[in-house]
């Protein structure tokens, strides 16, 4: 029996491993130049920092931290870009629920997640279990979808 598993797990291990790779894709610099690279494609759960690039496949690494991208994108798979946005920050946990209805924006720049793109656009901002939606239509200013828990007076 043990004969039989030790393989197993072997090549178990090896498929795990080979899961994230270098991606066709692009990048617009603060620049506003767009260089065809390879991107990391780690999938991404929390909008990004940073992102690893490598001009060939045999290249070098490259760590390109969000403040010197406006955009990046892996061919057939997502697309993030870098915009100063208003967010509503406030908490969606029972216990640290604000009073106050109406959102509270603060300016912030973030990488978003484009989830849809045309004449309405939606984009997806997360960190860790805090995420939000963000929309534009027909080239207007991003802005936030708001809803908002609150506690209610009594």
């Amino acid at each position: 029996m043990r004969t039989l598993l030790t393989p197993l797990f072997f090549f178990l291990s090896l498929s795990v491993v080979g899961q994230i790779f270098f991606e066709k894709g692009y990048i617009i610099n603060s620049a506003n130049q767009k260089k065809e690279c390879f991107i990391k494609n780690v999938d991404w759960r929390n909008s990004p920092t940073y992102v690893e690039i490598k001009y060939s496949m045999n290249g070098d690494i490259e760590t390109i931290s969000f403040e010197e991208i406006l955009e990046f994108g892996i061919d057939g798979a997502s697309k993030f870009i870098r915009r100063s946005v208003l967010i509503d920050k406030s908490s969606d946990h029972l216990d640290h629920l604000s009073l106050e209805k109406a959102p509270s924006f603060e300016l912030e720049t973030l990488m978003l997640k484009v989830l849809v793109e045309g004449k309405a656009s939606l984009y997806y901002y997360t960190q860790g279990s805090f995420q939000r939606f963000f929309f534009a239509n027909n080239g207007s200013e991003i802005q936030q979808l708001v809803y908002k828990k609150y506690k209610k007076q009594r």
